[in-house]
């Protein structure tokens, strides 16, 4: 995969994104909504699976 260098302000900015969703991406916390992948995934050229990745949350119990 292609590394991006785009910081998450120019996210906001370019994509009229909240910082809200910025922030939950950076912390990996929190509902992105499907819209905010779509254009993501519009704004990288990349499919769905480049830009989230599933885990099994019963995997990481204790």
């Amino acid at each position: 995969m292609e590394k991006h260098t785009v910081s998450y302000r120019q996210l906001r900015a370019e994509l009229d994104i909240h910082s809200t969703y910025t922030t939950r991406m950076k912390n990996d916390t929190g509902y992105v909504s499907l819209e905010t992948i779509d254009l993501l995934c519009e704004y990288f050229d990349v499919p769905v699976n480049e830009i989230i990745e599933y885990y099994d949350p019963y995997e990481y119990e204790e």
